[in-house]
């Protein structure tokens, strides 16, 4: 079981004691990630017995907590998907903001990233089908704009060219002050960049997760049947191009391919669809700069490229996106 940082123990018994007058009587650790940890927790004689605290690790970005909780809200309100409901203490709560923290309630099952492993193909496909059709109406959720979900008008965009530029200039200026990657990866994708006007032409930005990989996703088996029961961590939802969301279940095609053909038959998406190839190799790139950046943020120096000894990063993510710099512009 993952070690419990000390702060965060004394963040989550202050949120029990003074936000739901009650103690602690368990806390767990669970899929946590470079950006923020979550943890499981039971409470002592409470209407509330058990819910989730994530704690946010990267606060200079964007406030995550605010982003998450105001997905999570429009999404109760309107039944288009589950996902875990925001908890607000009954009882008033001091937070002297130094950590940026939600209450969530806890989904039923496990995530798909454990569960993956033990399923058969039909399984596969008939989890993958169901998430498929979440994400088609996760997607249907559309603005006359594309960028950050705030009401301030620096962070929209009115086409999906002038945001998606915008994303990745800012992500290479961010890359360069980390030293994340070398000259010639950061002109070839400015190239790449560049070269994809043609198809940047979508008229609405929809609703994306952000960050729809397979650790995200909540199963349970119900009457000898596998349920999606919600779509979790939507701290990156952003107003963009729905490509994002296929990116990291599709990382997984070769080794779960009927899961991934479960999720695209499941959103009405054709196989030979050779449009969103194109966009989803370019969104693709656009994603492997965010992971890197968001990498970056969450140390105190630059990224060593290579390291195989830096805590909590997904060190063979980084590896792949670099390897695969390294051929693509060579």
């Amino acid at each position: 079981m993952s070690e419990i940082d000390l702060l965060d123990r004394q963040l989550i018994e202050n949120i029990v004691f003074n936000g739901f007058q009650a103690k602690v009587s368990g806390i767990r650790k669970f899929a946590s990630g470079f950006v923020n940890r979550n943890y499981e927790v039971e409470l002592e004689d409470s209407t509330f017995q058990r819910f989730v605290v994530r704690i946010y690790q990267v606060v200079g970005r964007r406030s995550r907590s605010y982003t998450e909780k105001r997905i999570l809200q429009y999404l109760d309100c309107a039944r288009l998907l589950p996902a875990p409901l925001a908890v607000d203490p009954p009882f008033s709560l001091e937070n002297d903001g130094s950590k940026e923290y939600l209450v969530l309630t806890r989904l039923p099952g496990t995530n798909l990233g454990e569960l993956l492993p033990t399923l058969n193909h039909d399984e596969q496909f008939q989890v993958g089908f169901q998430v498929g059709t979440f994400l088609r109406r996760l997607h249907s959720i559309v603005y006359d704009y594309f960028g950050e979900l705030s009401e301030h008008s620096l962070l929209r965009f009115a086409s999906e060219r002038d945001w998606v530029y915008s994303r990745a200039e800012n992500l290479l200026d961010q890359c360069e002050k980390h030293g994340i990657m070398s000259v010639k990866e950061m002109r070839w994708l400015q190239s790449q960049f560049r070269q994809a006007e043609s198809f940047l032409d979508q008229k609405q930005g929809v609703l994306t997760h952000g960050d729809l990989n397979s650790g995200n996703i909540i199963v349970d088996r119900v009457d000898e049947q596998y349920r999606v029961t919600g779509f979790v961590d939507f701290e990156n939802s952003t107003v963009g191009s729905a490509e994002m969301d296929f990116i990291p279940l599709q990382l997984q095609h070769q080794e779960s391919p009927r899961l991934y053909e479960g999720v695209r038959s499941g959103y009405q998406l054709s196989l030979d669809d050779e449009y969103f190839k194109q966009r989803l190799e370019l969104f693709e790139l656009l994603l492997d700069l965010q992971v890197l950046v968001d990498v970056a943020h969450a140390l105190t120096g630059p990224v060593i490229r290579g390291s195989t000894d830096t805590p909590n990063l997904p060190i063979q993510h980084i590896k792949r996106i670099h390897n695969k710099l390294k051929v693509k512009c060579s």
